[in-house]
């Protein structure tokens, strides 16, 4: 092959290499262009996880504050005051588990608390600041003087579960007679809400609402202060809490919340320690206060005409269906089920007729 030939050859590969040259070089310069765009997103994706990793809740994110204990109602009870530090994440409380160095049965409950600028509600978790308060059942001391109890707190944040250990306190029996333990008037009436919410874990709440007739021109709370004698609870925020004190062994030591006042219907609470103490409240409101009307919350104020009649007709028909079927094959827990059924209905049917009674005259 001679000189020429050679040259027209070459002149044919270069006419071949340049449009694959270019080619390459256009995918080369896609590719850099994708891997900068993935570069970048992958530097903005460490970076939310990174914040994410940082405010991300952990086991220490939430913290136990101040311990304190208290003696009430043959409760010994562990309160804790407990911060949640990842903000504007609420945090749920699910469950304590308790263990303790002994085969005796040992009855508690769990109560949590939300507070919010000197205010605390009833609920079973908290945005920033909570109190969990444990209640534990007078232990039977026959058998020993003293129990030591650990405990672990399981609460939940995002959905995710954690648990926070309590420190080991114990139980000794001559903690129930120590009256440094005992609940103080003083520290009630003075709006601490230490020993505020150890009575609401450890006495009953019943929700209530009342009417007052046209006539009595003073509204409910100056009524409950000046007619009753209720001691005012000095809250830093616009509740009105009382506190029963000086009236009687048996109503002293209980609660009463205002929940809302209009005109002259209202509804509160009532934090006693049974229901029994409760209708000896009552029967002093009826002393007390004339015209004065007060029913369970779940009542309605305003008696229907037929209200009453219902009532009737569904406690004669629990009644007929029990009977129906024959009461000589009846086992305990078929009776005990009837009796609390009924026992409700007769409840609401006592109420309304009460209510109608006052009504009409």
């Amino acid at each position: 092959m001679d000189t020429m030939e050679i040259d027209e050859v070459n002149d044919d590969i270069d006419l071949i290499s340049n449009p694959i040259q270019e080619f390459l070089s256009s995918k080369l310069r896609d590719i850099r262009a994708k891997n900068a765009r993935i570069e970048s997103e992958l530097t903005k994706k460490k970076a939310l996880l990174k914040e994410y990793l940082n405010n991300s809740p952990s086991s220490d994110d939430v913290k136990i504050e101040k311990i304190w204990k208290r003696v009430c109602n043959d409760f010994y009870v562990i309160a804790f005051k407990m911060s949640n530090q990842v903000k504007h994440v609420p945090m749920r409380v699910s469950n304590i588990l308790l263990n303790w160095d002994s085969s005796s049965l040992i009855t508690y409950k769990l109560n949590v608390f939300k507070i919010d600028e000197d205010n605390f509600d009833v609920n079973n978790g908290f945005d920033e600041e909570g109190i969990v308060v444990l209640s534990i059942e007078k232990p039977n001391f026959l058998k020993q003087l003293l129990f030591k109890i650990d405990a672990v707190l399981i609460y939940e944040i995002t959905g995710v579960e954690y648990q926070i250990n309590i420190p080991e306190f114990k139980i000794e029996s001559n903690d129930f007679s120590d009256v440094l333990l005992e609940l103080k008037p003083t520290e009630i009436l003075n709006g601490n809400y230490e020993d505020l919410l150890i009575l609401y874990s450890c006495y009953e709440r019943f929700y209530l609402k009342g009417e007052l007739n046209s006539f009595m021109q003073r509204d409910i709370a100056t009524i409950f202060g000046i007619d009753c004698m209720f001691r005012e609870i000095n809250l830093k925020n616009n509740k009105k809490m009382f506190y029963i004190d000086g009236i009687s062994t048996v109503l002293n030591g209980g609660l009463i919340e205002m929940l809302t006042t209009n005109e002259n219907e209202f509804q509160f609470v009532v934090v006693c320690k049974d229901e029994e103490v409760l209708l000896q409240l009552l029967h002093y409101f009826y002393k007390n206060i004339q015209g004065i009307q007060i029913l369970p919350k779940t009542i309605n104020l305003e008696l229907e005409d037929d209200s009453l009649t219902e009532a009737l007709r569904r406690e004669i028909s629990i009644i007929k269906k029990y009977f129906s079927n024959g009461k000589e094959d009846k086992k305990v827990h078929d009776i005990l089920e009837f009796r609390n059924e009924l026992s409700e209905i007769q409840y609401e049917t006592d109420c309304l007729y009460a209510l109608s009674n006052n009504k009409s005259e």
